[in-house]
């Protein structure tokens, strides 16, 4: 490894959030840098030029930890959740089968004109240039529809890994946030919260509504309807509000 690239890890462990949040002032994207004060160095995200909004990384890291055990959704619900999911997916499985079914019987057909070209070429009533040429529109076709099958099929497994690790993931997404290296951290970031977050006030907030979160938000009330504890409430009510100030137009 390079000394660029050590660089890059340290900078980037340091400031896991940086090119996901936004500033609550201007709307520009907050960046991250260190300073020196008081015998020690300090790190903070901070705007840029012009704007004075800035954070302390540890303060700013330990509350967005706190927020994200606030809204990890309970096990119980986590499960209805993916429940329902499998309903969905199972009653797209008639479609599924049904077009694999049929992509395999092209398949079959193509087998089948391969092999009468192939009598009539043994029969000379075919010129070896047009079997040729037919063989290979055949094979190319059959390799296509047998990518689309395999295609098909490999949904299912998906969602199989998928619901398996689904319940936990939405149950610990603290937990396995603090574990997880700074590249799944990322990506964690980048898929739970595409449209970036605000810091203000020592929560977190979305700009945007992001059906991911709203159901996690959502699940502060059990089945029944009634309030849960306090802490998720309060995560619901800052999961998807505008802080004073903000203008999305501005970056």
């Amino acid at each position: 490894m390079d000394f660029q690239s050590i660089v890059y890890l340290v900078i980037s462990d340091t400031y896991p959030l940086r090119g996901h949040l936004i500033c609550p002032r201007c709307g520009k994207a907050l960046t991250g840098s260190s300073g020196e004060g008081n015998g020690g160095k300090y790190y903070y995200y901070h705007c840029t030029k012009g704007c004075k909004e800035r954070h302390k990384n540890e303060v700013a890291h330990r509350a967005f930890e706190i927020w994200l055990g606030d809204i990890s959704i309970k096990p119980e619900m986590a499960s209805l959740y993916l429940a329902i999911m499998a309903d969905v997916f199972k009653a797209n499985q008639g479609d599924r089968d049904a077009e694999i079914k049929k992509l395999q019987q092209e398949i079959d057909n193509n087998m089948e004109l391969m092999d009468k070209s192939a009598k009539k070429f043994i029969n000379d009533d075919l010129d070896k240039f047009d079997y040729k040429r037919i063989k290979e529109n055949l094979s190319r076709e059959n390799s296509e529809l047998r990518n689309k099958i395999a295609e098909l099929k490999a949904t299912e497994t998906g969602f199989q890994e998928y619901y398996k690790y689904g319940i936990s993931l939405l149950s610990n997404l603290k937990d396995y946030y603090c574990t997880a290296n700074i590249e799944n951290r990322q990506k964690m970031l980048g898929l739970i919260f595409p449209e970036k977050l605000v810091f203000s006030n020592n929560t977190f907030q979305t700009m945007e509504p992001n059906e991911v979160l709203t159901l996690l938000c959502n699940t502060g009330k059990d089945f029944s309807g009634s309030a849960n504890e306090k802490s998720s409430n309060n995560a619901a009510q800052s999961c998807v509000v505008t802080p004073p100030g903000f203008k999305p137009g501005t970056f």
